[in-house]
C-alpha cells in the first residue's frame, strides 16, 4: 500500500498596490520567490488596484497605507462581492492610523519594525486563512 501525498495547493494569487515603484516591485520580486504566493499584478493607485481585483479576483491583496484612498480601497473590497484578503504595510510611524484600517476590514498589517521576511510570512499566513495583525495593534 502506498502513502499518497496531500494534493497540493495552488498559489495563493496576490496583488500589490503601492503607490511606490521600488516598493511595489520589490515585494513582488520578494513574494515571487514564495511557492505559495503568484503575484498576478502589481498596480500604482487605488483605480488601478480596482480595476484588477475587479478582472483578476486575487486571493490577497497587499496593500501600501500610505497610497492615495488606500483606506477607500479596503472599504470597497470589504463591500463587495470579492473574497479578496487584505495585508496592509507601512513604511513610516503612523501605527496609530493602522487602526482605521483594522476597524475597516483588513486581515493583518505589517508596520515599519517588520522585515521583507515578516512581510512574505504575514502574506503566506492570510493566504492559508489565518490572521497577523500584533496584540499591540489589535488592542488599538
Amino acid at each position: 500500500m502506498t502513502d499518497n501525498p496531500p494534493p497540493r495547493r495552488r498559489p495563493s494569487r496576490a496583488i500589490v498596490a503601492s503607490d511606490s515603484r521600488l516598493l511595489r516591485d520589490g515585494l513582488a520580486d520578494a513574494l515571487s520567490r514564495s511557492i505559495a504566493i503568484r503575484v498576478v499584478a502589481s498596480v500604482a493607485d487605488a483605480y488601478q488596484a480596482r480595476a484588477a481585483i475587479s478582472d483578476l479576483e486575487p486571493d490577497i491583496v497587499l496593500l501600501d497605507i500610505e497610497m492615495l484612498d488606500s483606506l477607500g480601497l479596503v472599504g470597497s473590497i470589504q463591500a463587495g462581492a470579492r473574497s479578496s484578503r487584505i495585508v496592509a504595510f507601512t513604511v513610516s510611524e503612523i501605527d496609530e492610523a493602522l487602526a482605521r484600517y483594522i476597524e475597516a476590514g483588513i486581515d493583518a498589517c505589517v508596520t515599519h519594525r517588520g522585515s521583507l521576511n515578516d512581510l512574505v510570512t504575514t502574506v503566506e499566513r492570510v493566504a492559508r486563512g489565518e490572521t497577523n495583525t500584533s496584540p499591540k495593534l489589535a488592542a488599538s
